[in-house]
């Protein structure tokens, strides 16, 4: 007999049916997510209404003006210029050398130290010069009593004109003897060509020096030359005198000026650049041959030109604009407000804008405090509280 006939089969009906329990826990469930439904419900109408109150809020307060500052525009000159880089050179600078050999015998010089043209700077041993010019002398002294001799003699008629011809040359060749021992010696004194000031020595006393060595430099720093190159298209505009205005790394706040003196006739054929060349006081010694600086040559004037600060303009990715401050009238009341007008641009100088389309005469731009103004915002002005006549920009 098997084991499981002994089990008594289960009720189909007792498995369906559930149990008390279970109903119990479906109804309790059944409430609990319908008042937490009903609370997240009343949480959002709460919030719904409370943003609606607060936006109606906002929307019944007005913001206050935002305080600027602005410019009307006039039309002004405006200086064109040219901007180039280039180097500087001095117009006078020499390296002091000797034309013939020798031994130094005496340096009159220290380095850096201020010279006038003429003054001896090197003297040489000249010895054998000295010696050589006193033999020289004496055979002039010999031919001129030779040839004042032979000139009595003529007169009286017992010398022939060739012996007196031959007196005179003798006289010749005695007196270039004596200016040739005074030039040797004079080689061998080395003067300072022109006023300037000195470099670094480079020699000592007793050392023999070759022809064409480096003794010294003199340079002269009262004015130096700027060499520069700009575009050929610009040749045009370019007339010798036109002023030249420089700026160094080394004096940045400080401008010096010069003329245009150069325009070289010849375009470089690889560069496509026109080489020019400028002259610059300096009196007071400030620049040094060799010098960076930067080059605006100075062009004629353009009239009537409209310019705004560079502060003024705000570029995006649809173009350049300037906020505009115009009078606008609303509930017959009249008020500033700031409206956007595109502009073009033009060159830039001196902190300014050249203006080509977009403003006219009588504008009045805002130049500080656009960070707190958008196009339509109400403003304030810094500068003149009274309201400004009505711009060129029409008010949308």
């Amino acid at each position: 007999m098997n084991w499981q006939d002994s089990v008594p089969p289960l009720s189909t009906d007792r498995m369906a049916a559930p149990t008390p329990d279970r109903a119990r826990m479906k109804i309790a469930t059944i409430g609990a997510a319908v008042i937490i439904v009903a609370i997240l419900g009343g949480l959002y109408a709460f919030n719904a209404a409370r943003e609606s109150s607060n936006r109606a809020s906002l929307a019944n307060v007005r913001r206050p003006p935002s305080t600027v500052s602005t410019e009307t525009l006039q039309p002004k000159p405006v200086i064109q210029t040219l901007t180039a880089v280039g180097s500087l050179m001095a117009v006078h600078q020499v390296t002091v050398s000797s034309e013939v050999s020798g031994q130094i015998s005496r340096i009159a010089f220290t380095g850096g130290d201020a010279v006038r043209k003429g003054e001896v700077l090197v003297e040489m041993n000249v010895a054998k010069e000295r010696a050589d010019l006193a033999s020289a002398r004496a055979e002039l002294q010999l031919a001129e009593l030779a040839l004042r001799r032979s000139t009595d003699l003529q007169q009286r008629g017992n010398v022939s004109q060739a012996q007196l011809d031959q007196a005179k040359s003798q006289h010749e060749v005695a007196q270039a003897a004596v200016t040739r021992a005074d030039a040797a010696i004079a080689y061998k004194t080395i003067r300072a060509p022109f006023d300037g000031l000195l470099g670094t020595r480079d020699i000592e006393v007793g050392q023999y020096v070759s022809p064409g060595q480096k003794m010294a430099e003199v340079t002269d720093l009262s004015q130096l030359h700027i060499n520069f190159t700009i575009p050929e298209q610009e040749r045009p505009r370019l007339v010798v005198g036109q002023a030249v205005e420089l700026t160094v790394d080394a004096y940045p706040a400080r401008k010096f000026m010069g003329k245009l003196s150069v325009i070289n006739p010849q375009i470089d054929p690889a560069a496509r650049t026109i080489k020019l060349q400028a002259v610059v006081d300096n009196k007071d010694h400030a620049l040094n041959p060799g010098m960076y600086a930067n080059a605006l040559v100075q062009l004629p004037p353009v009239p009537d030109v409209i310019t705004v600060s560079e502060t003024s303009v705000v570029s995006s990715l649809y173009g350049d604009f300037v906020y505009v401050a115009v009078t606008q009238t609303k509930d017959g009341k009249d008020r500033v407000i700031a409206k956007r007008a595109p502009v073009t641009t033009g060159d830039h100088y001196d902190g300014r804008v050249v203006v080509i389309k977009g403003l006219g005469s009588g504008d009045r731009v805002i130049t500080t405090g656009l960070t707190k103004v958008s196009d339509g915002s109400e403003i304030t002005l810094s500068d003149d509280n009274a309201l400004v006549k009505p711009s060129q920009i029409p008010v949308q």
